[in-house]
């Protein structure tokens, strides 16, 4: 009996002594909402489509479950983490356990910190474009149409294109330096190719997303701006198919066609806090080419917004107006409006209620793409 009682005050001061050496905290977002959006398009083929029902969006902010903690080294130093996974309340399948309503598919890295010499990140998190341009949206970087974040819920989407911006980037090595009279540097080095053969002949050889990226931030009283960079390739090198080995009872391997894009975008924003309101300013600019047809699609955005805090209840709007020519040459013209409410029930829980829009009208094609959405929800932190 008492070496039971030896053992366990030996295991409760183990566990206070790493608890005092570092922290982990458990957070997360649960958003639930009803929500409406229609898709309309006057191509040759017209398309209508609305979708309806209770947590069909989480669109005020995508929901989610995470892990992060910091070790102190001492010396000013500390290291850190952050894990982040997806959540969904309807992953596609009434009444299943799918596992698309639980995916470690958001953050996922580690840190070095000084004090006085910065911060080293290794791992996936958020581009640098994609963090200023969620910082400077007036509408909290919400899920709904009518907005440009790049996302699949930007005006760029409307008209059936891919992601944009993207949303989170692998394999990043990024540095960011300490405050200087309000002002943060950084810069990010992105590497991820993988290349395999199969009966001594090349089968995978691909480059996704390699490149770097740079942003500034400052912030100062009541005026907060930032601007970031990113440049990046993605490449698929041609291959041939090759046949199975003998002994072995596999297919082989298809022939894969060359790709070859370079993508290079940067954003802006800026915010200043008026007393009654806070206004936002945007600006989007990107070229996507094609290095083996020489063809580019290139696109930008400039948007205006404008919060009102009220007590307990925010509310916000913004104007979207933008511009994108495809690889085809055909230009089009891009505009979109959100407006919106939230009501703090609490420091943690909000109820909130949001409306966008958004349209493409492709010069000199019988061609239009609108999308509307609306939802009234609420949203938890935790």
């Amino acid at each position: 009996m008492k070496k039971s009682l030896l053992a366990l005050a030996a295991m409760g001061a183990f566990a206070g002594t790493a608890q005092a050496q570092s922290s982990v905290t458990v957070y997360g977002i649960l958003d639930m909402s009803y929500a409406s959006t229609n898709q309309k398009s006057s191509a040759a083929a017209p398309v209508d489509v609305t979708t309806s029902g209770l947590n069909i969006s989480q669109a005020l902010s995508s929901s989610r479950l995470g892990f992060r903690g910091v070790e102190d080294l001492g010396g000013g130093l500390t290291a850190g983490f952050q894990i982040e996974a997806n959540l969904a309340a309807n992953p596609g399948t009434t009444g299943s356990n799918s596992a698309t309503a639980f995916q470690f598919g958001r953050h996922q890295f580690v840190t070095l910190e000084s004090k006085t010499a910065g911060r080293v990140l290794l791992g996936k998190t958020d581009a640098i474009v994609k963090q200023i341009m969620d910082s400077y949206d007036a509408g909290f970087s919400n899920n709904l149409t009518g907005a440009y974040d790049g996302m699949g819920t930007s005006l760029s989407d409307i008209d059936g294109s891919s992601n944009v911006i993207g949303n989170r980037r692998d394999s990043v090595l990024r540095y960011t330096s300490p405050s200087l009279a309000g002002v943060n540097l950084t810069a990010g080095y992105m590497k991820n190719t993988l290349k395999s053969e199969t009966n001594s002949v090349a089968t995978v050889d691909t480059e996704d997303n390699t490149g770097y990226e740079l942003g500034a931030r400052f912030a100062q009283g009541k005026i907060s701006a930032g601007l970031g960079y990113r440049s990046a390739k993605s490449q698929n090198m041609a291959v041939a198919a090759v046949a199975a080995v003998p002994a072995t009872p596999t297919t082989g391997t298809v022939a894969v066609a060359a790709a070859n894009t370079v993508t290079n975008s940067w954003a802006t924003g800026l915010s200043y806090d008026a007393g009654p309101v806070i206004g936002y300013l945007q600006y989007f600019n990107q070229a996507i080419k094609n290095e083996l047809t020489s063809t580019e699609v290139k696109e930008n955005a400039f948007a205006l917004g404008l919060r009102a805090p009220l007590g307990a209840a925010t509310l916000f709007a913004s104007y979207t107006t933008g511009g994108k020519t495809s690889a085809a040459n055909i230009d089009s013209k891009m505009t979109g409006y959100q407006a919106g409410g939230l009501y703090a029930l609490s420091k943690r829980t909000d109820l909130y209620a949001l409306y966008g829009a958004s349209k493409m009208k492709a010069d000199n094609v019988a061609n239009e793409s609108t999308g509307q959405g609306m939802a009234l929800g609420i949203r938890h932190t935790f």
